[in-house]
């Protein structure tokens, strides 16, 4: 078994839009260490927004999202703020973290190791 450590996924989703961020390659299983959320809206031109919420949900296999999924539901990111989770989440071949924005101004980057 090899295991590599990378970043897993990057996005910067439109707002309302749910996105798929990662999803685990075949033959593969996936740690993800920590998940970062940037509210960039501090950059101008967006410098009118004050905070932007996000959702994070994990679904088994692809599946469509359900209420299930969620791991974090509509948590606030100021302006000229980041949040960092340090999640320790461990996933199966076919499965997808999706994240979405209240807005255009929200950055999602995963880190994590593939094993395979």
């Amino acid at each position: 078994m090899a295991n590599t450590y990378k970043i897993l996924g990057q996005a910067n989703p439109v707002g309302g839009v749910e996105t798929d961020l990662y999803t685990v390659p075949a033959s593969t299983n996936t740690i993800v260490s920590c998940i970062t959320i940037c509210n960039f809206s501090n950059s101008a031109p967006y410098t009118n927004v004050n905070s932007s919420k996000f959702t994070i949900t994990v679904s088994k296999g692809g599946a469509a999202t359900t209420a299930k999924d969620i791991i974090y539901n509509s948590v606030s990111v100021s302006q000229f703020d980041t949040q960092i989770v340090n999640i320790g989440m461990t996933l199966d071949a076919g499965d997808v973290i999706r994240v979405t924005s209240s807005t255009n101004y929200l950055s999602f980057n995963l880190f994590g190791t593939e094993i395979t």
